[in-house]
């Protein structure tokens, strides 16, 4: 469901959507192009709870913009999926900034976008500046112990925010043992 109906789809969550909780729009080939739809659905639904976007690698970066930007609409808000959206550093930065203004943000899953370490900074600043996220899934985002590092310097003892990393590219079983170590009590950093 891409185009024309993603736009209908848009224009009937604006006459029902106050019921609506889990919107799953995953694996429907959504495009750049279709992220003024979501963005729509954003800003009407504020009583949305989990947005599933997973699996819609024609999104990528331009199509996280319109997104980003409607989040701060999304006032309850509490998942957020955008695994395999083909998102790289520019993309991140724009969802950084959109996540500053989610109140509500707990979960935050971005696996499978190759991110790198550059993405892994701007999901660093996101963390910083989203307080309410507990969890996020950054696995197979092509980063390095570098990246790794800044997330988890972005977390804090009070509140433990949990780093998905299964896959981080250049990161040794040794450099995993003393990353966990060094990071202890600030963050929890899952490799498997």
């Amino acid at each position: 469901m891409a185009g024309a109906g993603l736009r209908c789809l848009a224009h009937l969550m604006e006459a029902c959507c106050r019921n609506i909780g889990h919107l799953c729009l995953a694996s429907n080939d959504l495009r750049a192009e279709d992220g003024d739809s979501i963005a729509s659905i954003l800003q009407t639904c504020n009583h949305l709870t989990h947005l599933d976007l997973a699996a819609n690698q024609g999104l990528g970066d331009d199509g996280m913009k319109p997104i980003a930007d409607a989040l701060s609409h999304a006032t309850d808000l509490r998942r957020l999926d955008l695994t395999t959206n083909h998102l790289h550093a520019p993309g991140a930065k724009t969802l950084s900034k959109g996540m500053a203004n989610c109140p509500s943000l707990e979960w935050l899953s971005v696996v499978g976008n190759p991110l790198g370490d550059e993405g892994a900074h701007w999901m660093a600043a996101a963390v910083k500046n989203c307080k309410p996220i507990k969890e996020l899934r950054m696995d197979w985002t092509m980063m390095s112990k570098i990246g790794v590092a800044r997330l988890a310097r972005a977390s804090s003892p009070e509140r433990n925010v949990v780093f998905g990393l299964k896959g981080a590219v250049l990161v040794t079983r040794r450099q995993q043992q003393q990353l966990s170590r060094a990071w202890r009590g600030r963050c929890v950093l899952e490799w498997k």
